[in-house]
Parts: structure tokens; C-alpha cells; sequence
């Protein structure tokens, strides 16, 4: 272990109190939030959480957690292209358990869990810190990407700087889909500085997999919240952008609030207040809420799953490519 990797650990506890002092204040805004929400807004919102039955409720845990192994394949992808191999279900598990970290304070969390997961499979840890890097940042480009389009080419909002920001942010990503290298060059160099270590290189194809994937994964997890939406009345064409759009934009936003645990309140507050412009305001407030509990659900129902499979599977260990085979 390097002399920056240890100095970096230790200089940890000392951060810690005031994070967690930030932590406790950010939930408790959260939760008086949701307090003053309920007392302006009680009745319309308890009508409104009636109204969805259990077959949009079915659909859309199906959708979120189908949403949730498409980003796990992302994951494998990314990891792939480090040299690094798992079997597919030990990768699930190793990807989906450790996403489960996003869920506590702070945003390493997930890293730190996969990397003791996958090490005890014989995979290099900084093999999966540099996998987890390059799927974080495909997942943040293709979420921003994905949320921008719907939500904006979708006629949420008109004018020269919405239809300019859409252009920028599709050709940003085709051309680093044409030329991986602009990321994981930058990315490589960071990680070294910061562990000590040598540059993790990662294959060109598997970078494309990966931001292909994640596009995929959004859209698909997407769907809950319009299946959600339908339930409340949305109309079905109107709906089907703002939603996915909706719901990608907003866990990005959640995702760099890193003091509330999963994006708590700020990816709510997105959402909502991009479902407002479809359906009342307590409406729109259950499907958020809706989405949090269903999204946590699924994750942990297709986490379970997939660390039974990999229980039941024959045991193999966590293969390197052999150095120099990668491009």
C-alpha cells in the first residue's frame, strides 16, 4: 500500500464527525420536509397513493429491477475491460450487493464493497476500483445524456439553449463512444495519483459496452416511474419522456449530493418537479416516493437473487488477463 493511499486513510477520522453532523442535518431536513408535505397535503396525497393497485406496483418493481441488472452488466463490462474476469453470476452479486452502499453516508461506499467482495474471488481490488470508476462515470454521462434528451427534446422546454444543451450532450457522447481514450486516460491517471499505484488501462470496447449498457439501463429503469405515472393518470405518449428523462436527471442530481444517503430529497425533489408538469403536486410526490421504495426494493430483491445464484454456482476464481493482451 502506498504512502498517498495511507496518508488519505488516515486523514479520514478527522473528516468524519463534521460529515456526519452534515448527514444527520441534510435527513432531518429531508424528514421535515416530508412532514410539512404531509400536513398541507394530507388527504390529496393519501387519495392519490390509493390509486395505485398492484398490478402498476408489479410493473413497475419489474422494470426497476431489470433496470438494476442491466447497470450490474455495465458494471461487468467495465471490469472486463480492466483484464479482470468473473462468472456472470458472481459478478451479479458482487455488483449488486455493493451498490447496495449507496444507501449509507458517503459515496466510496459501493467501491469498497465490491473491491472486498471481488478480492475475495482473487480480483485484483484496484482492478475494481478502476472498474467501479469507469461504470460511475458512464452511469453519470449516459443518466445526464438520457435525462436531458427525454426531458427536454421531448418538449418540456423549447428555445435555442434547450435544443444547443441536447446537441452538446449527444455529441459529447458519440464522441467519446468514437474515442474512449478522452475518458479513460484521465481517469487512469487519477486513480494512480490517488492510490499510488500503477495506471489501470481498460480496452476501448469495454468502455463502449459500458456507456451502451448504462444508456440501456436507464431507459429501462425509467419505465417504472411512467408505469407509475399511467397509474395516476398521466396520459400514456406525454407521460412515457418526462418519466425516464425524469427519473435519470434526478438520480444524477441525487448522486452528487453525496451527504444524503441514495440522493434522499434531492432526487425526490427532481422528480417531482419534473411529474408536476403531468399530474397534481401530491400526485406527483407518490410517484417519487413510490419510485424511492420500489427502487430500494428491487435492488435489494435482485442483490438477494443473485447472491443465491452465485451460492448454488460451482466456486471459481477471479481470472487476469494476462499482461500485454489488452490493446
Amino acid at each position: 500500500m502506498s504512502r498517498s493511499w495511507r496518508s488519505d486513510r488516515a486523514a479520514r477520522p478527522a473528516r468524519r464527525p463534521a460529515r456526519a453532523v452534515w448527514t444527520a442535518l441534510a435527513l432531518v431536513a429531508v424528514l421535515a420536509g416530508l412532514v410539512a408535505w404531509l400536513v398541507g397535503n394530507g388527504a390529496e396525497t393519501f387519495d392519490a397513493a390509493r390509486s395505485l393497485h398492484p398490478v402498476p406496483l408489479a410493473a413497475a418493481l419489474l422494470a426497476t429491477s431489470a433496470g438494476a441488472v442491466v447497470a450490474a452488466l455495465a458494471w461487468r463490462a467495465a471490469l472486463s475491460g480492466t483484464g479482470a474476469q468473473l462468472p456472470l453470476r458472481a459478478c451479479l452479486r458482487v455488483c449488486l450487493v455493493g451498490q447496495l452502499g449507496k444507501y449509507l453516508p458517503g459515496s466510496l461506499w459501493p467501491a469498497m464493497v465490491q473491491a472486498e467482495l471481488a478480492g475475495r474471488r482473487g480480483v485484483p481490488r484496484l482492478l475494481v476500483v478502476t472498474a467501479f470508476t469507469v461504470s460511475l462515470g458512464a452511469s453519470l454521462s449516459a443518466g445526464a445524456l438520457v435525462g436531458t434528451v427525454a426531458v427536454l427534446g421531448g418538449g418540456w422546454a423549447s428555445g435555442p439553449w434547450p435544443t444547443a444543451l441536447v446537441a452538446a450532450l449527444a455529441a459529447a457522447f458519440l464522441a467519446v463512444l468514437a474515442r474512449p481514450r478522452l475518458i479513460t486516460h484521465g481517469l487512469g491517471r487519477l486513480l494512480a495519483r490517488v492510490t499510488g499505484g500503477p495506471a489501470e488501462r481498460v480496452r476501448p470496447g469495454a468502455v463502449r459496452a459500458c456507456l451502451l449498457l448504462s444508456v440501456l439501463g436507464w431507459v429501462v429503469t425509467g419505465l417504472h416511474v411512467w408505469f407509475l405515472a399511467l397509474a395516476l393518470g398521466a396520459p400514456a405518449l406525454a407521460a412515457l419522456a418526462p418519466a425516464v428523462g425524469g427519473l435519470a436527471l434526478a438520480t444524477v442530481v441525487g448522486s452528487l449530493v453525496v451527504i444524503a444517503p441514495g440522493g434522499l430529497g434531492a432526487r425526490e425533489a427532481v422528480l417531482v418537479g419534473v411529474l408536476a408538469t403531468l399530474l397534481p403536486l401530491p400526485a406527483a410526490g407518490v410517484v417519487a416516493a413510490a419510485s424511492r421504495l420500489l427502487t430500494l426494493f428491487g435492488e435489494c430483491l435482485v442483490a438477494l437473487a443473485a447472491t443465491l445464484a452465485d451460492r448454488r454456482a460451482p466456486q471459481r476464481a477471479g481470472v487476469p488477463v494476462p499482461e500485454g493482451a489488452g490493446p
